[in-house]
């Protein structure tokens, strides 16, 4: 299962300055974070509580958090048995937005600085500003939780069994 995408979720901004983004220690105490754009695919790492299904994109705080695609912003979903906002804020997943897409794919992007610019509902297009890269929720150094879903009858705002977006990712990037 692949997905397509339109632009590459995070950016730095017009006359953005690295050198005064904030610095921030690893939570393991090894070094610095990055604060240039750095991802892998790290897809398939296999971490606590499971197997990743997600892209990291590490940077520096205040890089712009942008949708990939058109769609709308999920007006609610189910996770354990809790009925959750498209947009919002979670103990692991921090400052996030879940955006369903015209395919019914549902994008999930987590640990923004501060609440999404979206509300549930919302329509967004690929390019929209969702937020700022940050540092929210559990994450040992700033950086953007990119995953993708694919279309689910049954819990449409989670969605169903995961897509790993490097592919595409890579290609988007490189072509910035």
């Amino acid at each position: 299962m692949s997905v397509s995408l339109v632009y590459f979720p995070v950016q730095v901004p017009q006359d953005f300055d690295f050198d005064q983004a904030p610095d921030f220690q690893r939570s393991s105490g090894h070094g610095l974070c990055v604060k240039h754009i750095i991802f892998s695919n790290d897809y398939d790492d296999n971490r606590p509580g499971g197997k990743h299904e997600a892209i990291d994109i590490f940077g520096a705080v205040g890089l712009w958090v942008r949708s990939t695609t058109d769609g709308t912003v999920v007006t609610t979903w189910r996770y354990q048995n809790k009925v959750l906002p498209g947009a919002g804020y979670s103990h692991r997943g921090g400052n996030f937005v879940r955006i369903i897409d015209t395919n019914g794919n549902v994008h999930y992007y987590a640990h923004m600085r501060d609440p999404a610019f979206v509300c549930s509902g919302d329509m967004v297009f690929a390019g929209s500003l969702l937020g700022f890269l940050g540092k929210s929720g559990q994450c040992g150094c700033p950086h953007l939780h990119y995953q993708v879903r694919g279309p689910s009858p049954w819990n449409p705002g989670r969605g169903g069994r995961g897509i790993n977006p490097y592919n595409e990712l890579r290609r988007l990037y490189i072509a910035d």
